[in-house]
């Protein structure tokens, strides 16, 4: 596209594709790119929804996730279970942290009637990367969840060599490793140009938007440019939402199963039933409770990914089975219903375990008197390998004989 053509910033454009580039097949896989950039909606609600709900919602998350990073830290949880799900908290974080931005300048302020200026281009790029990254690292951190829990509760002789601190950190350094390194390339492939504007009359300067376009050496060592995009998009899509969801689908039924039996056993023996299998049965119930929930905001994600590998595969671009405004509305909600899960975590944290409830008021009330709750429905799943168990529990936590001291703090982790 020459750069001199004369167009006007706040009006509907005409359609202008940039068969030079080739970037519909980054970016959406459709026929046409409109230039200078905007972000188009469809209907009234997305831009409440894209503005409000998700500014909302993502604040939300990041306060709640800051008072459990406190609690944390301020009790010095040291687990495998605790440092998978600080790390989880830290992940949604920034997830959200990414979101913010673009919620209030283009929704809220209105600017997405408008064409992008050049900053924002580079702007939405790095936090595009950045939301990518840590979305990944936190749908296998969850899948990390489900694993250990499988293991403890399959193998709870073994877990404590398997699931190890020093294994969940190298894990957690790994996943993030590898969501960098995934990502990364497409970070780097892409080149932001700035793209000169004039006003309808051919002679006003406006500030410059952006021209995004494949970086050169990119394309000279591609063969088949097209072939390689839609290749990482695959590669990058199994990695990033396919594998994670279908760990998670395995773990979540396997602990579905082992709950309905252990809940049975316990029923059936509640008198007895070792107060330690109690707590480990309700830790079980708890990370099960939050497991489910992330499958199910990640199920209609990988639904939509099948949707897309499909459309490219036969039809060789987007748009075949679900319209451009199809695909928004799918992901505008998609994103709604992660964000939701995201604020429940905190939630379950408070509800399940008097660990976290009573450092959770010591820590923010500490001037008014510590509700005290019975240690029978407590869930220690936080409680550090080093710490021991109250005195009042102590005869009852020795009634356990078949499970070794050091087993029993992790299993309960």
């Amino acid at each position: 596209m020459d750069q001199n053509t004369t167009l006007q910033p706040l009006g509907n454009w005409s359609t202008t594709t940039d068969n030079s580039s080739e970037e519909y097949l980054y970016y959406y896989y459709y026929d046409t790119v409109v230039l200078p950039y905007k972000v188009d909606i469809f209907k009234p609600w997305q831009n409440i929804v894209l503005g409000y709900v998700y500014f909302i919602l993502s604040l939300l998350t990041i306060i709640i996730n800051c008072l459990v990073f406190a609690v944390f830290i301020w009790k010095r949880i040291r687990t495998p279970t605790s440092v998978v799900l600080l790390a989880l908290a830290v992940s949604n974080t920034i997830i959200c942290a990414t979101i913010i931005p673009s919620a209030y300048h283009l929704y809220i302020q209105g600017n997405y009637s408008r064409y992008l200026p050049y900053h924002w281009c580079v702007v939405r790029h790095v936090l595009y990367i950045a939301h990518q990254m840590t979305r990944t690292s936190s749908n296998w951190l969850v899948a990390l969840l489900g694993i250990q829990r499988s293991i403890i509760v399959i193998f709870p002789f073994q877990a404590k060599r398997y699931c190890s601190m020093r294994n969940t950190c190298i894990s957690i350094g790994a996943i993030t490793l590898a969501a960098f390194i995934i990502f990364i390339f497409e970070a780097i492939i892409i080149d932001i140009t700035p793209l000169e504007v004039l006003s309808e009359d051919g002679v006003s300067k406006l500030p410059e938007s952006c021209l995004r376009d494949f970086a050169h050496w990119f394309k000279e060592s591609s063969d088949d440019l097209g072939s390689s995009v839609i290749t990482n998009y695959i590669v990058t899509g199994i990695f990033s939402r396919l594998l994670p969801c279908l760990i998670l689908s395995v773990s979540t039924c396997v602990l579905t199963v082992k709950l309905l039996c252990k809940g049975k056993t316990i029923t059936d023996g509640a008198q007895n039933s070792s107060f330690t299998d109690k707590k480990i049965h309700r830790a079980t119930i708890m990370l099960f409770i939050i497991l489910f929930l992330f499958l199910g905001s990640e199920l209609q994600d990988c639904a939509a990914y099948f949707i897309y590998v499909h459309e490219i595969a036969v039809y060789s671009k987007r748009g075949r089975v679900l319209s451009e405004e199809e695909d928004k509305a799918w992901d505008t909600i998609g994103v709604v219903i992660w964000l939701l899960v995201y604020n429940i975590n905190a939630w379950i944290f408070f509800f399940m375990s008097s660990q976290f409830r009573e450092a959770f008021y010591k820590m923010y009330t500490p001037h008014l008197p510590l509700l005290k709750e019975s240690n029978n429905t407590g869930t220690t799943y936080l409680k550090s390998a080093n710490s021991s168990p109250r005195s009042g529990n102590r005869s009852r936590v020795k009634t356990s004989r078949d499970v070794s001291p050091d087993s029993r703090q992790f299993l309960t982790s």
